[in-house]
């Protein structure tokens, strides 16, 4: 039958899919760390937020992920300034009309995130390094798409996120003590 993997072709997907894990948080975190080594103040502000967190959720680790913004807008700005895929493509399903061009079905478009992350009319002061722009206040629909978006987003997604808010949660709690 077409329809069914063999379990080798399983066993492939999931490494393939566990390795593109693997380098997604990796080379974010790294950045992350980067960023954060530029910016004394913004390092405090993180593990202020961590201790708050870990002090108001009395360490129940699923409360505290839902009291950390800066620790996520980090990783949003880090994926902004530094995203692990350059671009995404899809082909369009049907006839669409950007800014006067007409572009048909069947179509590749691409969306370069790099070039968009550093873009002055989506994100002012583009070069700086800012999780405070990720919080709360301001509408970022389709502004972080790092992971894709639909049907097609990355199927790791929130695992990576999560892994990565905790990493930078144990680091900025050891920093702390």
């Amino acid at each position: 039958m077409l329809d069914k993997l063999s379990i080798e072709d399983i066993k492939a997907s999931v490494t393939e899919l566990m390795a593109g894990g693997v380098d997604t948080t990796s080379i974010t975190l790294l950045w992350t760390m980067y960023e954060l080594a530029r910016y004394p103040d913004l390092q405090e502000q993180l593990q202020a937020e961590v201790q708050d967190a870990w002090a108001s959720s009395q360490g129940d680790m699923t409360k505290m992920l839902k009291s950390i913004p800066l620790v996520k807008g980090a990783i949003k700005e880090t994926l902004r300034l530094h995203p692990v895929a350059v671009s995404l493509q899809r082909y369009i399903t049907e006839d669409v009309v950007i800014q006067n061009p007409h572009i048909p079905s069947g179509t590749l478009v691409q969306l370069g995130l790099y070039a968009m992350g550093r873009n002055q009319q989506i994100f002012p002061r583009p070069l700086q390094y800012n999780p405070a722009r990720w919080l709360k206040g301001e509408n970022h629909y389709f502004k972080s798409l790092s992971f894709g978006f639909g049907p097609r987003q990355c199927l790791g997604h929130r695992i990576a996120e999560t892994e990565m808010q905790l990493f930078l949660i144990h680091v900025s709690a050891q920093s702390c003590r």
